[in-house]
């Protein structure tokens, strides 16, 4: 705070501004570091009390349609900060299996513009390709690399 007085007395305004769009930027960082987290816990919130109705074979399917393209950036974008701090990339790559679905007119598979539109319970496979990307993330033996998410 100091510094910005010291810069406005001087007339530093773009000095200032600079300064500004540094911290707005380091705040929208740290935002988002702190919205992937908080949806990494609720992931695994959710993991521990679906577990007591697994074991009784009482836990319920919420098979929907959904755009799993859009499923997989959400659980790419959870994990990127970590990814980040080991410098590995994630990514993903469609070889295909989506168009030879809808070529075959599976009334359940729809090409969109954005992604493909699938019947699917999302949250259990967020959680599930959750899981492999943070067993990739943790096991990796260097610390950089790439995961890549084939769809």
């Amino acid at each position: 705070m100091d510094e910005i007085k010291y810069l406005l007395e001087q007339g530093e305004v773009d000095s200032i501004r600079q300064q500004g769009e540094r911290l707005l930027s380091e705040l929208e960082q740290s935002l988002s570091i702190q919205q992937s987290s908080c949806k990494l816990m609720n992931f695994n919130v959710e993991d521990i009390l679906a577990l007591p109705l697994l074991k009784e074979g009482r836990l319920s399917k919420n098979i929907q349609v959904h755009n799993i393209v859009d499923s997989v950036k959400e659980i790419r974008s959870i994990q990127a900060w970590a990814a980040q701090q080991k410098n590995v990339e994630i990514s993903s790559k469609s070889f295909g299996f989506f168009d030879r679905l809808h070529r075959l007119e599976c009334s359940s598979v729809d090409q969109t513009g954005s992604g493909y539109m699938v019947d699917l319970d999302e949250q259990r496979f967020q959680q599930v390709l959750l899981n492999y990307q943070s067993n990739a993330l943790k096991f990796m033996y260097r610390e950089e690399g790439k995961i890549l998410v084939l769809l």
